[in-house]
């Protein structure tokens, strides 16, 4: 049920329940919920644009996350190859027999130890 509210020149404005509806001459109605709908569009946009503008930046930051993490790995993978190298040249070792060596090696340079009647001279020059 439409009630008219007043008249202005050709324009006649009528209350519907929801909404306001405008009649102008012979052009038909013309929706008072088209600004509505506009400003709601613009609102949108915004918003849309904001969320994209947050992803673009959520992914710079975990690009450049992504980047240190492989560096870090190829540094990983670099000391892993060391450390097999090593531990292949041990087993090489091993298997020569030459233990004696190895625990002759370890005593004198991680122990100190020395033969009886061996002189050891140490440089204290600072040189």
């Amino acid at each position: 049920m439409q009630k008219k509210l007043e008249k202005h020149g050709k324009n006649v404005v009528y209350l519907n329940d929801r909404r306001v509806i405008v009649k102008v001459g012979f052009f038909g109605e013309r929706d008072m919920k088209k600004k509505n709908r506009k400003n709601k569009s613009i609102l949108l946009r915004i918003i849309v644009l904001g969320v994209f503008a947050y992803m673009i930046f959520t992914l710079t930051g975990l690009w450049s996350t992504l980047n240190e993490s492989r560096t870090q790995l190829s540094e990983y993978k670099e000391q892993y190859a060391e450390s097999q190298n090593d531990i292949d040249e041990l087993k090489a070792m091993l298997a020569e027999g030459s233990e004696y060596k190895i625990i002759e090696k370890a005593a004198r340079e991680r122990l100190g130890y020395v033969y009886p009647d061996e002189q050891v001279f140490i440089d204290i020059s600072g040189n």
